[in-house]
This record gives C-alpha cells, sequence and structure tokens, in this order.
C-alpha cells in the first residue's frame, strides 16, 4: 500500500566518517563573498561538521541534511525486494522494511535513530489495475473526467494527474514506467497494468490525513490505509460517473465538434479528421514513436494526447468488445472497489 516514504528524523546521532556529500557554502567570486554555513552536525565523537548542507543518494534511499533538518526518503517496497516497487507489502513486510531502513541507515550511511519516532513528512498510497485492455485505452476516459474545486489536472497522454500543492493522485503504466524508466526486466510481470497513486506531499497533510503523528503510529494504522486511499480516489474522481464521449453517427460527431470547439470549431473538426488518417492505421503506441521521431518529448506528448481523443471520438479503442462505460467502470473496480 505505501510505497514513497520520507520522514523527519528529530532525534539522532550521526556516526564518525558518516558516508555524506558536504556542500560548502557557495562564495561570490566577484567579492570573495562567503554565503551563509551552519552547523550540520556533531558526529559521535564531538568533531562538528559545517557547510549548506549535505545528502546521501543511494540506491535504497536518500538523506538530505539542510534548512529542514535531516530527512530520509525511500520506497519501502524497493526497499523489501532490493529490486523494484511493483508489488505492495502487507504490514508484516511493511513493518520488515522499517526496520531494514534503520539497519541501512545505521550501517551503510552512518545515521543511528529510532525509525519509529520519526515525523513522516510524505506518504504515497498505491494500488496496482490489472486491466483487460492496454493502459491507452483508459487514459482518455481518465482525462475527460473533471477537475476538482481544490485539484488542477495535467495530462500528458499517457500520465494523468489531479493535483494542488498538498496532494496528487497520479495515474500512469507501471509496468512501462519500470522498463522505460528504471530499465527493470518486466517479462515475468503482468500486462496492463494501471497504478493509480496518491500522494500526501506534506508532514501536515500526511497527519491529517492519516491521523498519525510518527512512523509507529502509520505501520500501527496500516490496514486502515486502504480506505483512506479508496476514499480520495472516489471523492476526486469516481463520483464524477462516466463523462466521455459515445460514438456516434458523423453528423452527430461533427455537430459534437463543434459545439465544443467553440470560434475555431471548423479548424477543430478539419484536425480532428487529420488525426483521424493515423487513428485509422496505427496504435497509440505506433503513433507515439512516430511523433517521437520528429518532433520535441513535449510536442509529441501533446500528439498523443489529441490522438488518444480522436481514437475515442470515432470509437478505435475496439468498442465492439468495451465501451466507454465498460472501461471506466472496470477502472472503478479495479481501483477502488
Amino acid at each position: 500500500m505505501i510505497d514513497t516514504l520520507r520522514v523527519r528524523l528529530d532525534r539522532f546521532k550521526v556516526l564518525k566518517g558518516a558516508d555524506f556529500t558536504v556542500v560548502p557554502p557557495e562564495v561570490k567570486n566577484k567579492t570573495g563573498e562567503v554565503g551563509g554555513e551552519r552547523l550540520l552536525w556533531r558526529d559521535t565523537e564531538g568533531a562538528e561538521v559545517r557547510g549548506r548542507k549535505a545528502y546521501y543518494n543511494g540506491e535504497l534511499l536518500n538523506v538530505d541534511v539542510d534548512d529542514y533538518g535531516v530527512q530520509v526518503r525511500c520506497s519501502l517496497p524497493k526497499l523489501f525486494t532490493s529490486s523494484h516497487n511493483f508489488r505492495s507489502l502487507d504490514k508484516r513486510e511493511a513493518v520488515e522494511a522499517v526496520e531494514k531502513l534503520q539497519t541501512h541507515l545505521e550501517n551503510v550511511v552512518g545515521v543511528k535513530t529510532n525509525l519509529l519516532d520519526a515525523v513522516p513528512t510524505r506518504v504515497d498510497l498505491f494500488r496496482n489495475a490489472v486491466l483487460t485492455y492496454p493502459t491507452n485505452y483508459y487514459f482518455p476516459i481518465l482525462a475527460n473526467v473533471a477537475e476538482g474545486r481544490r485539484l488542477k489536472k495535467r495530462d500528458y497522454g499517457e500520465t494523468v494527474t489531479f493535483f494542488n500543492s498538498q496532494r496528487e493522485l497520479c495515474f500512469y503504466d507501471k509496468v512501462y514506467e519500470l522498463k522505460k524508466m528504471h530499465n527493470v526486466d518486466v517479462s515475468g510481470f503482468p500486462p496492463n497494468v494501471m497504478r493509480g497513486e496518491l500522494r500526501l506531499l506534506k508532514g501536515r497533510v500526511v497527519e491529517k490525513g492519516l491521523r498519525v503523528e510518527d512512523v509507529r503510529g502509520l505501520l500501527e494504522c496500516y490496514d486502515s490505509l486502504p480506505e483512506v486511499y479508496k476514499g480520495e480516489l472516489e471523492r476526486v474522481v469516481f463520483h464524477h460517473g462516466v463523462r466521455v464521449r459515445s460514438v456516434g453517427n458523423e453528423i452527430q460527431q461533427l455537430k459534437r465538434m463543434k459545439a465544443e470547439g467553440g470560434r475555431n470549431a471548423g479548424d477543430k473538426v478539419m484536425k480532428t479528421f487529420g488525426y483521424k488518417y493515423f487513428a485509422d492505421r496505427y496504435s497509440v503506441d505506433e503513433f507515439k514513436q512516430i511523433a517521437m521521431e520528429v518532433f520535441s518529448r513535449f510536442t509529441a506528448s501533446r500528439m498523443v494526447k489529441r490522438f488518444q481523443e480522436v481514437k475515442l471520438i470515432f470509437g478505435l479503442f475496439d468498442t465492439k468488445e468495451a465501451t466507454s462505460e465498460e472501461l471506466f467502470n472496470e477502472l472503478r473496480t479495479k481501483l477502488v472497489a
């Protein structure tokens, strides 16, 4: 259930020779003026370490020492498996992962602490949905969900995120992310896996949303976390119902595009039919490959998003097998129910 966990250490000891990179203060070349420097820590032998900040970046965890104190960040599933963060952990495994984190923190980094007393400052909750069709079929469904009053929406064609400064609700293809971004061998993983991820980005949001003050409390309430996750998905996304375009005859399609296009309806209709040329011939992945070869990543992402919308408008997402309503309900069942 928990993926990313970030905590602040209020009580800790830094061992002599701890594996940190210390960042010195900035020096202005013209004047020689030295920027702010402060005491970062005194190690267990009393030696002072001073600088602007310090950090440790490893395969399994990151540690930052800066104006916010000492913060530790890791993925509990990746820490538990030492390889990837695909699988959700049960409560026993989560406890074991925290114990492993504490041991790694002391023996590898050189920071001794009791992690159960640490304050969570970010918690990501997730669920994987193994879907019937490729994830590209479902992103247009999510993209057509209305934004909430307090949440904006980002749609990159292959990722849809509802967000504000406090929290994010992100949907993406997990197997694709592991393969392309992290070079993980996914040959044994199921296909068509969409992850829904609730990210509580600040300490006060974690405390209020999960009603916990430390890692001890987080582990104690671990079995109740799925209800928090489900409640947020229902509140933000799935209470809207299906708000997707149904497929009609050509006149109805043109009328709908005219109503949605406003002043530039004519241009939008012609551009849409231009996209249909490709939509008739290529899958989303094939079109993405074509666009990425010619255009920048930003432009290609926008083109893929529009391409998916056109697939939906003209019923080219295999609607003989599944309607938009069925796709929406499958998402709801596998991510929330």
